[in-house]
């Protein structure tokens, strides 16, 4: 399937699934797509849309699953985002050409157990807010332009798999990232850092 997604989408009020992966579809993601309150499951990844995310697809209350990655997405994280509640298992927003920081509302979706953001141009330092995300196992950040490190005590017994390799972090290594004793896979290679491997290394 190729074209637009036309903006009529928004007229189908009752729409509970909406997928459209992999396919040749182009343009912008319309805003109308906030207008379906109903939508559960939003699959758009692996296609060619060409905008922004729109700050309408925070009016998506309803919305379990939601797939965009591997798009010519740009711009930023909208705010919004945070409003998604319902979402569950994996928010992936990998692969495209998303700028700019990470908002801290959306370490308002508790009930993510993987988040990816991977190969992006995001930057700056990952809000500490994420910590809420009390659900999350799997964390991948690679490929961007973050400068420090975002994990908390407080992930402890939770997160398993950290990827922050290829960005831009020049920290030394905290000491409080060994205390994670869930942790099964870290991933830092191909950055900048400084100082020695803390000694709280073999406790892991």
């Amino acid at each position: 399937i190729n074209g637009t997604i036309p903006t009529e989408i928004g007229l189908i009020k009752s729409l509970a699934a909406l997928f459209l992966s992999e396919n040749s579809i182009n343009g912008t993601l319309p805003t109308e797509i906030g207008k379906i309150e109903s939508l559960q499951f939003l699959f758009l990844d692996n296609n060619f849309l060409n905008s922004t995310i729109p700050t309408e697809v925070g009016l998506l209350s309803n919305l379990n699953h939601f797939r965009i990655f591997s798009n010519n997405i740009y711009g930023t994280i909208p705010t919004e985002i945070g409003l998604l509640q319902n979402l569950e298992q994996v928010l992936n927003l990998s692969s495209m050409f998303l700028t700019g920081m990470v908002p801290t509302e959306m370490g308002m979706l508790r009930k993510i157990n993987a988040l990816d953001l991977s190969s992006n141009s995001l930057t700056s330092v990952l809000p500490t807010h994420l910590v809420n995300m009390s659900s999350l196992e799997y964390l991948n950040v690679s490929n961007n332009k973050f400068v420090s490190f975002p994990l908390e005590e407080e992930w402890n017994n939770i997160l398993e798999t950290c990827d922050m390799s290829h960005n831009q972090i020049e920290q030394e290594i905290p000491k409080e990232l060994f205390g994670l004793s869930s942790l099964t896979a870290l991933l830092i290679s191909n950055n900048s850092l400084k100082g020695t491997m803390p000694d709280s290394l073999g406790s892991l």
